[in-house]
């Protein structure tokens, strides 16, 4: 027989039925198990554990701090960026901890701004600072959005400016303007003969007018 498993007959004799309590979380009668000691039975205010987990959870959040309290403590209110002085990932962006979960400090500020990010979005900066958690600063925005803001401020490594790229914006308007082959100009430029009819086409190398 598995001690995991009681068969209702066999549990029937363990129950006490004149010995129950109400469970201070689901409100459902639950009775004393006999092999239970009274004292034990005495503090006993949950039905299962599952119970006690979600009563202790529930007071937690009751006794916790509104979200934009505890928020507000990591910025100083200027006239300009409001600078996030809590912790930061790589890239400067703000990290703010809450109930025991991590979250992006410019998304959370337009959250309590009442501008949430869909599912699918970002939290764009118009101040082009990642640390900036100052609501008008920012914006929710689709990811093609954010790219073209990146790409318009220069804040991308394009072409020449990444440091694997051997070739360089020069190098793709002489591939544009060219009538030598392919194979002719990667000779030339020191890439492949690919690389140039990728440039040629313009499937990469966008940026380069």
């Amino acid at each position: 027989m598995s001690a995991r498993y009681i068969p209702p007959t066999l549990k029937a004799a363990f129950l006490s039925p004149t010995e129950s309590k109400a469970c201070e979380h689901c409100g459902k009668a639950f009775h004393r198990d006999k092999r239970c000691t009274w004292a034990h039975w005495g503090r006993a205010r949950f039905c299962s554990r599952q119970c006690y987990g979600l009563h202790h959870s529930a007071k937690a959040a009751a006794d916790r701090e509104p979200m934009a309290t505890v928020f507000a403590r990591w910025f100083e209110r200027t006239d300009g960026c409001w600078e996030w002085t809590g912790a930061r990932d790589k890239d400067g962006y703000g990290i703010f901890s809450y109930a025991g979960k991590p979250h992006r400090a410019h998304v959370v500020a337009l959250e309590l701004d009442g501008r949430p990010v869909p599912v699918g979005a970002y939290g764009c900066h118009r101040c082009d600072n990642p640390s900036c958690v100052r609501p008008d600063h920012l914006y929710p925005g689709t990811p093609a959005q954010n790219f073209d803001d990146a790409r318009r401020r220069g804040r991308l490594a394009l072409g020449e400016r990444r440091r694997t790229s051997k070739l360089t914006d020069d190098g793709v308007r002489l591939i544009r303007s060219s009538d030598a082959s392919n194979a002719e100009l990667a000779k030339r430029l020191g890439v492949t003969a690919g690389a140039v009819q990728m440039a040629r086409a313009g499937k990469t190398w966008r940026h380069v007018q």
